[in-house]
């Protein structure tokens, strides 16, 4: 809804932005699980073969939670894309490819998965997104102006990356990584819109699993 009130923000200091930060460097679980994406990315650094990148999509997608079904057509077609040239040269339009997925005649945009895909591969090229994140940098646009963009732009990855080098940018941010800037969007986005996550029916316990780690791309 256009017209939807958003949570206020504080201004995003240093100080804040680094306790976000430690919060999530000390969390086990969220930095088992970066670990464990970590070592899979070394033992599997190109994405032509496969099986390979099938099990990078299985991890990702699960450990992320953004609900791609059909795991194995997303990994034949990255494999199709042949993406490792353009992701050396940090190029934004294969995070837009990547998400753009035909199956059955439809295409399904798988955005929020894409940007981590890319972002994994080569982290100083690519920002991630989630609709924590969004709802972040929107809140922060519509109280303090730090910049002009369209909702829609969040999800153009070229915008994306722009909208959050600015973000960086006007509050004087540019020392964090693009990851340490996604921890703390994300973490204190969690705590200003906090969501119940589902599983099928059941309600998941946010504090004894990886869901934990996830936002829905949705």
């Amino acid at each position: 809804m256009k017209n939807k009130q958003r949570p206020t923000p504080d201004i995003p200091t240093r100080e804040l932005v680094f306790k976000y930060i430690t919060a999530f460097t000390q969390n086990n679980l969220f930095v088992g699980s970066d670990c464990a994406i970590l070592a899979l990315l070394q033992a599997f650094p190109k994405n032509c073969v496969l099986h390979e990148v099938l099990a990078k999509v299985c991890v990702i997608n699960d450990l992320y939670a953004t609900r791609i079904l059909a795991v194995f057509d997303m990994a034949e077609h990255i494999v199709k894309l042949k993406i490792d040239d353009q992701l050396a040269m940090g190029a934004t339009e294969i995070v837009d490819r990547i998400a753009n997925l035909t199956i059955s005649g439809k295409i399904r945009n798988n955005f929020s998965f894409a940007t981590k895909y890319c972002a994994w591969h080569k982290p100083l090229q690519y920002p991630m997104y989630d609709s924590f994140v969004s709802d972040m940098l929107l809140a922060y646009r519509d109280k303090y102006k730090f910049m002009r963009f369209k909702n829609k732009e969040l999800r153009q990855y070229a915008s994306f990356k722009k909208i959050i080098l600015g973000f960086a940018s006007h509050y004087d941010l540019a020392i964090f990584s693009f990851r340490e800037l996604d921890h703390f969007l994300w973490g204190y986005g969690k705590e200003l819109f906090p969501r119940q996550y589902k599983n099928n029916t059941e309600v998941i316990d946010t504090n004894n699993s990886i869901q934990s780690l996830v936002e829905k791309d949705i």
